[in-house]
């Protein structure tokens, strides 16, 4: 792991958010949507974010973790479409500004930054993100209940770059 580079986390869904990881340094941001009836990503605003990570770090080396899209039991088929539209088109955002990036199913990024923790998944990831960045506001706004778990998910996403791409870094 290179003590200059940053790691980014994202978890695509509607609810879901990029968080950057810089040395000591946390940031988050939720995933940006056209309000309206029918919740959509608002793609411009997708791309200017993406796009604006390499610049804002200058000569540090970014990295990613992209959360893959998976089936889940009592989803329905709209569901799941957006979701997949929204990792191809992330996908495709970290191609085009030239981010090194792994693509992780939820299941193996929990296994490696969830490890030793109870409780169901999505507990599990607020306690990983809590405990390993505890400078991380996990709530999206003031008015909140409680934790947001994309912020949560894309959290852990982001440190389990830091040891997808730590790991990669040591077998050179």
């Amino acid at each position: 792991m290179k003590a200059d580079a940053v790691y980014v986390g994202i978890d695509p869904g509607l609810d879901g958010a990029v968080v950057e990881i810089d040395g000591k340094i946390v940031r988050a941001w939720v995933m940006p949507l056209i309000a309206g009836k029918k919740r959509q990503y608002k793609l411009r605003q997708i791309w200017s974010q993406l796009a604006l990570l390499p610049e804002a770090y200058g000569s540090q080396e970014v990295y990613a973790a992209l959360e893959k899209g998976t089936a889940m039991p009592k989803q329905g088929v709209s569901s799941m479409f957006t979701f997949g539209f929204g990792c191809g088109l992330l996908q495709m955002g970290l191609v085009a500004v030239g981010i090194p990036y792994v693509i992780v199913r939820s299941q193996e990024w929990q296994k490696v930054i969830c490890k030793g923790l109870s409780g169901d998944p999505k507990q599990r990831s607020i306690q990983a993100a809590q405990m390993q960045l505890p400078g991380l506001e996990l709530r999206k706004s003031e008015q909140a209940k409680g934790p947001h778990r994309g912020i949560a998910d894309a959290a852990c996403l982001a440190l389990y770059a830091r040891w997808y791409f730590g790991r990669e870094e040591a077998r050179r």
